[in-house]
């Protein structure tokens, strides 16, 4: 939904990473609905999970005043990473993958089933220009 949407960048507003981290408002949404797409219609593992646990992660970090031993790309790294943890996950677990023979499992040879789909997931996501909040950080901090 839009509240979502809406909600992702009050956070990233307020956590500071848009200004710092050279981030527009419409990337960021842009990136948000994305990821919203990217995430399946499950019970669990899914957008709602996503925005709960990146919710949590910012209060944690208010609450341990997490400003003053991490930079503001390292609060981007963990509001995106609670963001997209579970992005496009299918509901099952990763033993269940590797004992069926399932194509997530031969792609990533048994290995961290799910862990590599979510990461390369999100990394598929950032590599659409338009989706690419991260485009206003260094080389190396990318």
């Amino acid at each position: 939904s839009d509240q979502l949407i809406h909600f992702i960048v009050h956070v990233y507003r307020v956590a500071g990473v848009l200004s710092a981290c050279g981030i527009k408002e419409k990337t960021l949404r842009t990136f948000a609905r994305a990821v919203q797409g990217a995430y399946l219609p499950n019970p669990f593992h899914n957008f709602h999970h996503a925005c709960a646990v990146m919710q949590m992660s910012f209060v944690m970090l208010c609450d341990i005043g997490s400003s003053k031993f991490l930079t503001a790309t390292d609060t981007l790294a963990l509001l995106t990473a609670a963001l997209c943890h579970d992005v496009g996950h299918p509901g099952l677990s990763n033993e269940f993958l590797i004992r069926t023979g399932s194509e997530l499992a031969l792609v990533y040879n048994d290995h961290s089933v799910l862990e590599n789909h979510h990461c390369a997931t999100t990394f598929q996501l950032l590599s659409v220009e338009d989706n690419d909040i991260l485009r206003g950080l260094a080389p190396e901090q990318r």
